[in-house]
């Protein structure tokens, strides 16, 4: 019975690592790699993606992929220019043609990053701190 359990267990952990739900920034970086070729060649704003390429190379779900591009992200980082026109992150012409605007992409990708070095050098001070301290 322990031997089930432990399996059980160990099996869980794996699990966790290797489907985990990924951030933002992980989603983000990812389509801005597998697009980075294409924007200069094409220089539109909407950069065609493909969402099935995305989940394989992040080893997810497609429509988790999708849900979060469509629901969650164009939401969180699209807006109103001042002149009342709406600026997507996401746009989806029909079923199997989305695209990305690809200038919105990086900056975002930028903020997110420095958001996210903020909180690294931060925990590195506190953690140094502690140690000075101790």
């Amino acid at each position: 019975m322990f031997v089930i359990k432990w399996r059980l267990f160990t099996i869980g952990i794996i699990m966790r690592f290797k489907y985990r739900i990924k951030t933002d920034l992980e989603i983000l970086q990812c389509i801005y790699a597998m697009c980075a070729t294409d924007y200069p060649q094409k220089g539109e704003i909407f950069i065609p993606i493909n969402i099935d390429d995305i989940s394989k190379r992040l080893n997810s779900h497609r429509e988790l992929i999708f849900g979060r591009l469509y629901h969650d992200l164009n939401d969180k980082y699209g807006y109103k220019a001042k002149d009342g026109v709406s600026k997507s992150l996401f746009w989806r012409q029909k079923v199997g043609s989305d695209f990305i605007n690809f200038p919105l992409l990086g900056s975002i990708i930028a903020n997110l990053e420095q958001e996210k070095s903020k909180y690294v050098y931060s925990l590195g001070l506190s953690i140094l701190a502690v140690i000075v301290s101790v």
